[in-house]
């Protein structure tokens, strides 16, 4: 096991938080992957391996952590195809040291089946033999990573201990990119229906009728008007902005803006706020999507040392 994110690497991670905090605005860059609800879109956010069962949606090539990328000075090329993909090398394992954010912007679990690739596609699904006890394990691969001399995959811990190299850390492997697996889930079983033994039952004997009187029928009262219901109140929850946590002049306001457009984030405006009759500016990000997180967002442009950002508000 190594410490396997260092500095560069952690940029390029919140790069991908970053990108995945915008999914709700109204436009993106056309290099960045629209991954939503918090993190990843509904696709990339149902990719799992399980009881070697793995689903992955089509990997999206334009997507920021499928584009080329540097690491320490040396350059790597993620495929645009893993179809037919054999290697043999060896392979580390990684866990809770490594933060809790993938590439992609999901979520890091140590204890999932999940994998780490160099240049992979992401995401796709891969079975992992080892070569020194014969166990294999189906994963999802969906991070970057190894950055080590010689080695070819990182597996999460869970993936680590069904091959059993926990220990010794690394192990030779045999990697085979294999087919997503269908989408359609089985149905669920569906209860037996016994038959039930039907029981005849008599009729009973007739009962005389007493004789009916004719009641004597009275006009009803005049019906009061129904009241008119009250016209429901529409309510629309408020949307949620970054916003730069100063206000600057308009230089360092368009400075900030184009250092975010080339990060991809190409959503920041300029919001200008008045002091003394005097126009200053903040530069706005958002709106971000309705069920994401603006805690991680903001911690993701902190390590991007992209500014001092802040949450704002807006109803209606």
């Amino acid at each position: 096991m190594h410490p396997r994110i260092d500095l560069h690497w952690f940029r390029l991670s919140a790069f991908a938080v970053a990108a995945a905090a915008l999914s709700g605005c109204a436009s993106m860059s056309s290099n960045v992957a629209p991954v939503a609800a918090g993190y990843g879109s509904a696709g990339v956010a149902s990719a799992y391996a399980s009881n070697g069962y793995c689903y992955a949606p089509p990997a999206n090539l334009d997507a920021a952590y499928n584009q080329p990328y540097q690491i320490d000075g040396q350059s790597y090329y993620p495929m645009h195809s893993s179809t037919g993909y054999d290697r043999r090398g060896t392979a580390s394992w990684y866990g809770w040291e490594s933060g809790t954010v993938t590439a992609m912007g999901t979520a890091f679990r140590p204890r999932a089946l999940t994998a780490a690739s160099r240049t992979l596609p992401l995401p796709c699904c891969a079975r992992v033999t080892n070569l020194d006890n014969g166990r294999s394990v189906v994963v999802l691969v969906d991070d970057r990573g190894p950055f080590v001399a010689g080695r070819i995959m990182d597996l999460s811990y869970g993936a680590a201990q069904v091959l059993g190299m926990v220990h010794q850390g690394t192990a030779e492997v045999q990697v085979q990119v294999i087919p997503s697996g269908n989408t359609a889930l089985p149905p669920p079983p569906q209860p037996e229906v016994l038959p039930v033994a039907q029981r005849v039952i008599s009729a009973p004997p007739p009962v005389a009728q007493p004789r009916m009187v004719t009641p004597v029928r009275r006009p009803p009262p005049p019906a009061s008007p129904a009241p008119r219901p009250l016209p429901a109140v529409q309510t629309q929850p408020p949307k949620l902005f970054l916003q730069t946590a100063q206000p600057m002049n308009l230089n360092e306001a368009n400075r900030e803006r184009r250092r975010l457009n080339d990060f991809g984030i190409s959503t920041a405006v300029l919001v200008p706020v008045y002091s003394h009759g005097q126009a200053f500016y903040r530069v706005r990000i958002g709106p971000l999507a309705p069920n994401s997180s603006p805690a991680t967002f903001l911690a993701s442009l902190r390590r991007l040392q992209l500014g001092d950002f802040s949450v704002a508000t807006q109803y209606g």
